[in-house]
Protein backbone atom coordinates (compact mmCIF):
# COMPACT_ATOMS: atom_id res chain seq x y z
CA UNK A 1 0.00 0.00 0.00
CA UNK A 2 1.49 3.54 -1.26
CA UNK A 3 -1.04 5.70 0.69
CA UNK A 4 0.93 8.64 1.85
CA UNK A 5 0.73 9.48 5.78
CA UNK A 6 -0.65 12.90 5.97
CA UNK A 7 1.54 15.67 8.31
CA UNK A 8 -1.22 18.23 7.80
CA UNK A 9 -2.40 20.40 11.12
CA UNK A 10 -4.29 18.45 13.05
CA UNK A 11 -8.18 18.51 13.55
CA UNK A 12 -9.83 20.75 15.33
CA UNK A 13 -12.12 18.22 17.31
CA UNK A 14 -10.34 17.33 20.29
CA UNK A 15 -11.07 13.99 21.52
CA UNK A 16 -11.80 13.49 24.91
CA UNK A 17 -8.62 11.55 26.86
CA UNK A 18 -6.36 11.74 23.98
CA UNK A 19 -3.29 12.47 25.31
CA UNK A 20 -3.76 10.35 28.42
CA UNK A 21 -5.39 7.53 26.38
CA UNK A 22 -4.02 7.32 22.83
CA UNK A 23 -2.31 3.36 21.81
CA UNK A 24 -3.11 0.45 23.82
CA UNK A 25 -4.29 2.61 27.02
CA UNK A 26 -7.51 3.10 24.84
CA UNK A 27 -8.22 -0.41 24.78
CA UNK A 28 -9.08 -0.42 28.31
CA UNK A 29 -9.91 2.91 29.26
CA UNK A 30 -12.49 3.25 27.12
CA UNK A 31 -14.17 0.26 28.44
CA UNK A 32 -14.36 1.38 31.85
CA UNK A 33 -17.15 3.91 31.32
CA UNK A 34 -19.03 0.02 31.10
CA UNK A 35 -17.58 -1.39 33.95
CA UNK A 36 -18.85 1.91 36.29
CA UNK A 37 -22.33 1.59 34.92
CA UNK A 38 -22.61 -2.05 36.46
CA UNK A 39 -22.36 -4.15 33.17
CA UNK A 40 -19.38 -5.61 33.50
CA UNK A 41 -20.21 -8.97 33.03
CA UNK A 42 -19.35 -9.00 29.40
CA UNK A 43 -16.92 -11.56 28.06
CA UNK A 44 -14.51 -11.68 25.21
CA UNK A 45 -16.36 -14.53 23.55
CA UNK A 46 -16.23 -13.59 20.06
CA UNK A 47 -15.43 -14.73 16.40
CA UNK A 48 -12.35 -13.18 14.69
CA UNK A 49 -12.84 -9.56 13.46
CA UNK A 50 -16.32 -9.22 14.88
CA UNK A 51 -17.19 -6.91 18.21
CA UNK A 52 -16.67 -8.59 21.42
CA UNK A 53 -19.68 -9.12 22.56
CA UNK A 54 -21.70 -12.06 24.59
CA UNK A 55 -24.00 -11.88 21.33
CA UNK A 56 -20.88 -13.26 19.21
CA UNK A 57 -20.11 -16.68 19.00
CA UNK A 58 -17.59 -18.37 21.85
CA UNK A 59 -13.93 -18.40 20.67
CA UNK A 60 -13.89 -21.85 19.79
CA UNK A 61 -16.13 -21.57 17.38
CA UNK A 62 -14.86 -22.15 14.22
CA UNK A 63 -14.43 -18.81 12.15
CA UNK A 64 -16.43 -18.92 8.41
CA UNK A 65 -13.50 -16.44 6.81
CA UNK A 66 -10.57 -18.95 8.09
CA UNK A 67 -12.11 -22.87 7.89
CA UNK A 68 -8.79 -24.33 7.94
CA UNK A 69 -7.43 -22.28 10.88
CA UNK A 70 -7.12 -24.50 14.34
CA UNK A 71 -6.85 -23.18 18.33
CA UNK A 72 -3.38 -24.04 19.36
CA UNK A 73 -2.31 -23.87 22.99
CA UNK A 74 0.18 -20.34 23.27
CA UNK A 75 3.85 -22.23 23.85
CA UNK A 76 6.16 -19.60 24.50
CA UNK A 77 10.16 -20.03 22.68
CA UNK A 78 12.92 -20.90 25.20
CA UNK A 79 15.19 -18.16 24.02
CA UNK A 80 13.44 -15.23 24.90
CA UNK A 81 15.03 -12.11 25.61
CA UNK A 82 13.17 -8.21 25.97
CA UNK A 83 13.19 -5.31 24.31
CA UNK A 84 11.23 -2.12 25.83
CA UNK A 85 9.09 0.11 22.95
CA UNK A 86 6.93 2.54 24.41
CA UNK A 87 8.06 1.98 27.73
CA UNK A 88 6.23 -1.97 26.88
CA UNK A 89 8.32 -4.35 27.74
CA UNK A 90 8.28 -7.20 24.69
CA UNK A 91 9.69 -10.43 24.07
CA UNK A 92 12.16 -11.39 21.77
CA UNK A 93 13.35 -14.95 20.54
CA UNK A 94 16.20 -15.69 17.50
CA UNK A 95 13.99 -18.39 16.50
CA UNK A 96 10.74 -17.19 16.49
CA UNK A 97 11.77 -13.22 16.31
CA UNK A 98 11.35 -10.55 15.05
CA UNK A 99 15.13 -10.51 13.55
CA UNK A 100 15.10 -7.26 12.35
CA UNK A 101 15.17 -4.07 14.42
CA UNK A 102 16.27 -2.27 11.79
CA UNK A 103 14.69 1.70 11.84
CA UNK A 104 12.95 0.44 15.10
CA UNK A 105 11.05 -1.52 12.94
CA UNK A 106 10.22 -5.27 14.02
CA UNK A 107 11.17 -7.81 11.13
CA UNK A 108 11.01 -11.43 10.64
CA UNK A 109 8.89 -13.35 12.23
CA UNK A 110 9.31 -17.30 11.92
CA UNK A 111 5.99 -19.09 10.22
CA UNK A 112 4.89 -20.71 13.15
CA UNK A 113 2.31 -19.86 16.76
CA UNK A 114 4.98 -18.45 18.18
CA UNK A 115 6.01 -16.53 15.35
CA UNK A 116 3.04 -15.05 14.81
CA UNK A 117 1.90 -14.35 18.58
CA UNK A 118 5.47 -12.13 18.70
CA UNK A 119 4.50 -10.17 15.24
CA UNK A 120 0.72 -9.90 16.74
CA UNK A 121 3.29 -7.98 19.92
CA UNK A 122 5.52 -6.32 18.20
CA UNK A 123 3.10 -4.52 15.94
CA UNK A 124 0.45 -3.33 17.61
CA UNK A 125 2.36 -1.47 19.57
CA UNK A 126 4.91 -0.69 16.70
CA UNK A 127 1.61 0.92 15.38
CA UNK A 128 0.49 2.54 18.49
CA UNK A 129 0.84 6.92 18.03
CA UNK A 130 2.93 6.63 21.10
CA UNK A 131 6.22 4.89 19.30
CA UNK A 132 6.03 8.36 16.76
CA UNK A 133 5.99 8.44 12.81
CA UNK A 134 9.11 7.40 11.83
CA UNK A 135 8.18 3.73 13.76
CA UNK A 136 4.49 3.70 12.53
CA UNK A 137 4.73 5.20 9.34
CA UNK A 138 6.61 3.01 7.54
CA UNK A 139 4.70 -0.31 10.04
CA UNK A 140 1.46 0.89 8.67
CA UNK A 141 2.45 1.22 4.96
CA UNK A 142 4.67 -1.64 5.01
CA UNK A 143 3.68 -4.20 7.94
CA UNK A 144 -0.45 -3.88 7.76
CA UNK A 145 -2.80 -5.58 5.83
CA UNK A 146 -6.37 -5.16 4.80
CA UNK A 147 -9.51 -3.59 3.99
CA UNK A 148 -9.32 -0.52 6.57
CA UNK A 149 -5.73 -0.11 6.22
CA UNK A 150 -6.85 3.42 5.13
CA UNK A 151 -8.61 3.93 8.07
CA UNK A 152 -5.97 2.81 10.77
CA UNK A 153 -3.56 5.26 9.24
CA UNK A 154 -5.84 7.80 9.34
CA UNK A 155 -6.67 6.93 12.97
CA UNK A 156 -3.18 6.65 13.97
CA UNK A 157 -2.16 9.76 12.14
CA UNK A 158 -5.08 11.70 13.94
CA UNK A 159 -4.34 10.70 17.39
CA UNK A 160 -0.52 11.13 17.27
CA UNK A 161 -1.58 14.85 15.75
CA UNK A 162 -3.93 15.59 18.70
CA UNK A 163 -1.74 14.29 21.18
CA UNK A 164 1.42 16.02 20.13
CA UNK A 165 -0.81 19.37 20.10
CA UNK A 166 -1.17 18.90 23.69
CA UNK A 167 1.99 17.67 24.95
CA UNK A 168 3.67 20.50 22.85
CA UNK A 169 6.32 18.37 21.35
CA UNK A 170 8.27 18.35 17.65
CA UNK A 171 6.18 16.57 15.30
CA UNK A 172 7.73 13.04 14.89
CA UNK A 173 8.98 12.78 18.26
CA UNK A 174 7.75 9.80 20.77
CA UNK A 175 5.25 10.55 23.13
CA UNK A 176 4.27 9.35 26.29
CA UNK A 177 5.24 6.09 27.45
CA UNK A 178 2.02 3.52 27.07
CA UNK A 179 0.32 3.17 30.35
CA UNK A 180 -1.19 -0.09 29.70
CA UNK A 181 0.67 -3.59 29.90
CA UNK A 182 0.01 -6.89 27.93
CA UNK A 183 -0.66 -9.42 30.21
CA UNK A 184 -1.73 -12.56 28.27
CA UNK A 185 -2.21 -14.05 25.48
CA UNK A 186 -4.39 -16.42 23.60
CA UNK A 187 -4.65 -17.96 20.17
CA UNK A 188 -7.98 -18.69 18.69
CA UNK A 189 -7.45 -20.06 15.52
CA UNK A 190 -3.89 -20.93 13.76
CA UNK A 191 -3.04 -21.77 10.19
CA UNK A 192 -0.11 -21.39 8.15
CA UNK A 193 -1.79 -18.32 6.38
CA UNK A 194 -3.35 -16.33 9.03
CA UNK A 195 -3.67 -16.22 12.58
CA UNK A 196 -6.04 -14.92 14.91
CA UNK A 197 -5.74 -14.44 18.80
CA UNK A 198 -6.41 -12.15 21.96
CA UNK A 199 -4.52 -9.84 23.89
CA UNK A 200 -4.92 -9.68 27.37
CA UNK A 201 -4.53 -5.62 28.17
CA UNK A 202 -4.46 -4.35 31.75
CA UNK A 203 -4.56 -0.56 32.38
CA UNK A 204 -5.33 1.74 35.34
CA UNK A 205 -9.00 2.69 35.50
CA UNK A 206 -8.85 5.66 37.34
CA UNK A 207 -9.68 4.35 40.90
CA UNK A 208 -6.34 3.25 42.08
CA UNK A 209 -7.73 -0.28 40.59
CA UNK A 210 -7.28 -2.62 37.24
CA UNK A 211 -9.04 -2.38 34.65
CA UNK A 212 -8.46 -5.27 31.74
CA UNK A 213 -9.40 -5.46 28.42
CA UNK A 214 -9.24 -8.10 25.71
CA UNK A 215 -8.88 -7.80 21.93
CA UNK A 216 -9.00 -9.52 18.48
CA UNK A 217 -5.78 -9.40 16.76
CA UNK A 218 -5.10 -10.79 13.31
CA UNK A 219 -2.23 -11.76 11.25
CA UNK A 220 -1.84 -12.84 8.37
CA UNK A 221 1.50 -14.19 6.04
CA UNK A 222 2.56 -12.16 3.00
CA UNK A 223 4.73 -15.31 1.66
CA UNK A 224 7.84 -14.03 4.03
CA UNK A 225 6.64 -12.22 6.68
CA UNK A 226 3.70 -12.03 9.29
CA UNK A 227 1.78 -8.98 8.93
CA UNK A 228 -0.93 -7.25 10.83
CA UNK A 229 -4.34 -6.65 9.76
CA UNK A 230 -5.82 -3.66 10.87
CA UNK A 231 -8.81 -3.49 12.44
CA UNK A 232 -12.53 -3.11 11.31
CA UNK A 233 -13.02 0.64 10.03
CA UNK A 234 -9.37 1.17 11.33
CA UNK A 235 -11.00 0.72 15.30
CA UNK A 236 -9.42 -1.47 17.95
CA UNK A 237 -12.74 -0.77 19.96
CA UNK A 238 -14.90 -2.72 17.71
CA UNK A 239 -12.96 -5.54 18.39
CA UNK A 240 -12.57 -5.45 22.33
CA UNK A 241 -14.40 -5.93 25.81
CA UNK A 242 -13.60 -5.83 29.36
CA UNK A 243 -13.56 -9.29 30.93
CA UNK A 244 -13.54 -10.56 33.90
CA UNK A 245 -11.47 -12.37 36.45
CA UNK A 246 -12.84 -16.30 35.07
CA UNK A 247 -11.99 -15.24 31.83
CA UNK A 248 -8.13 -13.89 32.75
CA UNK A 249 -7.24 -17.22 33.91
CA UNK A 250 -7.94 -18.39 30.22
CA UNK A 251 -5.19 -16.48 29.03
CA UNK A 252 -1.76 -17.73 28.80
CA UNK A 253 0.59 -14.79 30.97
CA UNK A 254 4.13 -13.55 29.09
CA UNK A 255 6.52 -14.89 30.51
CA UNK A 256 8.77 -12.74 33.36
CA UNK A 257 11.41 -10.98 32.21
Amino acid sequence: MNRRISHAAPRRRIRPMAVAAVGLALLVLASVAVARSGDDTRNDHASPGQPLTEANAPADAPASDVPQQVAVEVSWPTDLTWTTVAGLDLPVSATAGPRDFAAGRARGFAQTPSGAVLAALHLLVRTSPQVGPRIWGPTLREQVVGPDVAAYIDAVTEDYAVAQEQLQIPYGEPLSPIYASIAGVRIDSYGPQAASLRLLIEAPDGNGGVARAATVVQVSWTGTDWSLIAPPRGDWSTVRALVGPAVVRSYTPLPGR
